[in-house]
Parts: C-alpha cells; sequence; structure tokens
C-alpha cells in the first residue's frame, strides 16, 4: 500500500508508528521502559498474535489484533502462504483502514473503496474523515461517476479547509466536466496551501510530486503554459504512484499550447504511446491534455486533429470511465476540427450535444459561430464562458481575436487587456494586442508587446514573425531581419510561411 499511501503514518488515527514523547524528573524509570508500559495500558501498542493448526488433511489460521474477533482461514497445508497473505489483509483492514484504502487502490478496487471510506466517514478526527471522503470522491471519480464525487470532495474541503490535498484531488470532477471556474479556485487553494504546515502530514516523496503537479494546473488555469511546463518536468522526475511513466505527457500538452511543437514533438517521438486516447482515460492524472492533437492545432494540421480526436472518441468510449471526458474535452475539439475543414454542418450537431455546464463547450460554442462569421452568436457565447470562468483568460482571448478578425482593433484591445490582466504570463493575448496595434499604425507600441509575449512563449515562429513586422514599419529594418531570421527557423504554418516570405522581402 505504500506506493498510494499519501500521509505519514503518524498522521492518520491509531497509527502503528504512533510516538509518544514525555519529560521524566529523576524517577529511575528510562524512557523506553515507560513508553512500553504506556503504549500498552493506553492502546498505542497492537498486539497480534494467531496459530495454525491441523485438521485432518486441512489445516487453519487463527489471527487476532487484540481489539477485535478472531480471523480464522482455512485451506490445504500447501496454502499456507495464501492464507497468510488473506489474514495479513483482514489484520490491515481492521487495525489500519485508511493504509488498507491504500492498498485497495493499488488493486484498483474503486468498489471496496468506496465501501470502506463510507465507513470511515462516521467516526475520527476532521482531518481523518476529510482523507475518507477524499477516497471515496477519488474513486467515484475513477469510474467516470464525475457528478456523484462533487459532493464528496466538497464534504472533505469543509471538514479540512487546511488541507492541500483535499483541494487537490477536487480538481479530478472540476476537470472531467470542465466546471473552469472550480478548477482554477481548486488548484490555486492546493498551491497555496501546500505551502503552509498543513502539508507536513504528507510523505515527501508525495509532496515531490504533488506540489509541483499543484503548481502546473494553477499554471494551465491562467494561460502561462511555459511555467506549466517547468513544473510538469520536475513532477514526473519522481516516482510515485506510477506517476513517471505518464508525467512527460503532460509536459507535452503543455509545451505545444505555448506554441513550442518542436519541443513537444521531441518528447512525443520518445513515448510513441502517448496518444490523446490515452491521455482521455488517465485524466485523472495528466488532467484536460490531449498531447497529439494540441500539437497538429498548433501546425494548423486540422485534418490530423481530426483523425487523432476520432481515434481518442473510440477509446474513451471502450474504457467505460471517460464518458464525460468525451462530452467536455473531446468533443469541443472535435466539432471545431470539423469547422476548421470545412464541416460546419457537422461541428454544429456535435458542439450541440456538449453540456452548457462545462465551460470549455461555451467557448467553443463561440469559436464555431466566429468562424462562419455570426458574430452576434459569437459574442453571446464568449461571454458566457468569460462569465462561467472569469478566472480563466481563454474565453477573453478567443473573444479579442474574433473583433481583430473582423476588423474592431479597439474592441479587440479591451478584450486582450482583459485577458492579459487575469493571464498576465499567458502569450497569446499580448501577441494579438501587438498585431492590433500594428493594423493600428502603432507599431512602436506594439513591440513592447510582442517582447513581452516572447517571454512566456520564446519559440513562437508566428510571434517571432510580426514582431520583426513591427520592427519593420518602426523603421528598424535590421532589427526586423533579426526577428524574420528567427521565425524561419522555428514552426510555421503554411499561410504564415507565406506571409513571412513577403514581409521578409519589405
Amino acid at each position: 500500500s505504500n506506493a498510494y499511501n499519501l500521509r505519514k503514518p503518524d498522521s492518520i488515527s491509531g497509527s502503528w508508528s504512533g510516538d509518544i514523547k514525555v519529560q521524566i524528573p529523576s524517577t529511575g524509570i528510562s524512557i523506553d521502559e515507560l513508553s512500553r508500559l504506556l503504549r500498552e495500558r493506553l492502546g498505542h501498542e497492537t498486539h497480534v498474535s494467531g496459530e495454525v493448526w491441523r485438521d485432518g488433511d486441512r489445516i487453519a489460521l487463527t489471527v487476532r489484533d487484540g481489539t477485535s474477533l478472531a480471523r480464522t482461514f482455512e485451506g490445504k497445508p500447501s496454502d499456507l502462504s495464501l492464507l497468510m497473505d488473506k489474514a495479513a489483509d483482514a489484520l490491515l483492514r481492521q487495525t489500519q483502514p485508511f493504509v488498507y484504502v491504500s492498498l485497495l487502490a493499488q488493486r484498483n478496487d474503486a468498489h471496496g473503496i468506496i465501501a470502506l471510506s463510507r465507513q470511515l466517514i462516521l467516526n475520527g478526527s476532521a482531518s481523518d474523515r476529510a482523507l475518507a471522503y477524499t477516497y471515496w470522491a477519488n474513486a467515484l471519480a475513477n469510474l467516470g461517476e464525475d457528478h456523484a464525487a462533487i459532493h464528496p470532495y466538497a464534504r472533505g474541503i469543509a471538514l479540512a479547509p487546511g488541507d492541500p490535498m483535499s483541494s487537490f484531488f477536487a480538481v479530478n470532477a472540476d476537470i472531467a466536466l470542465d466546471h473552469g471556474e472550480a478548477f482554477a479556485e481548486h488548484a490555486a487553494m492546493a498551491a497555496r496551501l501546500f505551502g503552509t504546515s498543513a502539508a507536513r502530514i504528507y510523505r515527501p516523496e508525495a509532496l515531490a510530486n504533488a506540489i509541483p503537479s499543484a503548481n502546473s494546473m494553477l499554471a494551465q488555469t491562467q494561460g502561462d503554459f511555459a511555467n506549466a511546463a517547468r513544473n510538469d518536468a520536475i513532477a514526473a522526475q519522481y516516482a510515485f504512484s506510477d506517476y513517471e511513466n505518464i508525467g512527460a505527457l503532460v509536459t507535452v500538452a503543455d509545451l505545444a499550447r505555448g506554441h513550442d511543437p518542436a519541443a513537444a514533438r521531441a518528447i512525443l517521438a520518445d513515448h510513441p504511446d502517448y496518444t490523446d486516447g490515452k491521455a482521455v482515460v488517465l485524466l485523472d492524472f495528466v488532467g484536460p491534455q490531449l498531447p497529439v492533437s494540441f500539437i497538429d492545432a498548433d501546425m494548423g494540421d486540422w485534418r490530423g486533429v481530426l483523425a487523432s480526436l476520432s481515434s481518442a472518441d473510440r477509446v474513451a468510449l471502450k474504457s467505460g470511465t471517460s464518458n464525460d471526458a468525451r462530452h467536455t474535452l473531446i468533443w469541443p475539439w472535435l466539432a471545431y476540427a470539423l469547422a476548421k475543414t470545412g464541416n460546419m454542418a457537422g461541428a454544429r450537431a456535435l458542439i450541440a450535444k456538449t453540456p452548457l455546464d462545462c465551460t470549455r463547450c461555451l467557448e467553443y460554442r463561440g469559436r464555431i459561430a466566429a468562424l462562419a462569421r455570426d458574430y452576434p452568436r459569437a459574442t453571446d457565447w464568449y461571454a458566457r464562458a468569460s462569465a462561467d470562468a472569469p478566472s480563466e483568460p481563454f474565453a477573453m482571448t478567443d473573444w479579442g481575436q474574433m473583433l481583430l478578425a473582423k476588423g474592431d482593433y479597439d474592441g479587440a484591445i479591451a478584450k486582450l487587456e482583459t485577458a492579459n490582466r487575469i493571464g498576465p504570463h499567458f502569450a497569446d493575448p499580448l501577441e494579438m494586442w501587438g498585431e492590433a496595434l500594428i493594423r493600428k499604425n502603432r507599431s512602436d507600441l506594439a513591440l513592447a508587446k510582442f517582447a513581452q509575449a516572447a517571454k512566456y512563449a520564446p519559440n513562437w515562429g508566428r510571434l517571432h514573425m510580426k514582431w520583426g513586422e513591427a520592427l519593420w514599419w518602426s523603421g528598424d529594418h535590421d532589427g526586423a531581419r533579426k526577428q524574420f531570421a528567427v521565425a524561419a527557423q522555428l514552426a510555421l504554418i503554411l499561410s504564415e510561411k507565406t506571409e513571412l516570405a513577403r514581409v521578409s522581402h519589405g
């Protein structure tokens, strides 16, 4: 159970490892003697006893822990090892139920976790009951019952509001249902609480993975993908609950969303199993990631996105536990890919099937309407998505991009300025803000926006191309040529390559 047991043993009531510390005047009694006496008299020591005997051609093994009824296991003499395993299992459940829950997690026994956790929430300290609620909710999320998981996650947070793990795991339901504001709030709460003394109850090896993971999630909600990728890499270095086997998958996705597809592809080349389907099935571990599609989308390969997401949808459907993620993650992206490849009717039909309490689903309704140049409808959806998750900058950025495309440069700048205030390290609104200033014949002002954006997306080809354009119009032709040369070495979609060829020749 150790690989899945997050808390230090002495932080759980009734732990075998609990120590007693006392001060003794000159009494002639040693610390060890008094500690042994107190444990025996006050119940902080668990005595396990038992015996094995023959009954004809069979054997029986009885074990007792001194507080519960004896348990007897019978079998053939050759079954002794199996009987010992069963006895140990029974003793662990009786004496260390929270550790036993971790063993059930290792066995992937979600129904067993739910049954035991519902017993554990009835008694014990607030901290222990909060832990039981979190175990219960995690098991529900693993079964794909994300709506049902919301209440026990909330109860866990309410019982132990200073416990970082309660909010850290609550993001599982937020992500699967794409409740954007709840995700942002819980990620921020976890990242903050991991820096307090409350985190000391957790094992150092668990914190080594959880802290950078929480920091990554918080950065993702703010569009700070370079920072997210740095934290992903730290989390992936630590082997906890097999996370190191899939941790780099998150790094791939964040690099792609941070406009560094070359670096993302380099990692993906070493991990051919990192498919979108695998990411969706492992959503509780890696978050809302589509590593292959994020790379293809950044490169403008929307047919590649269609193929990858269609495969991922089949994998998620077959899993039986990823239905919510199909509706809130795969379908919005798939609908948008349909629209980008000219199938507007298919896009509208699919996006209409997605839930209205999903932030991404609202945002992508706006994206699809904007592609169809239905600007009033797109505006309504962007407004709803922005109100649904006011702590995330993505819908506001899309709104600004739409206004930029239709020629409303002042309106675009207003939205992009708001997006930048929400996510100051999100490169996209800064880059688009610079483009809007170029179109307003204020390339001199655009230079600062491009320079700022480059801090957060240094390998973004389009950014350097537009930065060069602003330098050219500002009269710095040497500086412009340097930026054009940088852009030429980075990833560009076909239309951007054509544009670069045009602007770099004056």
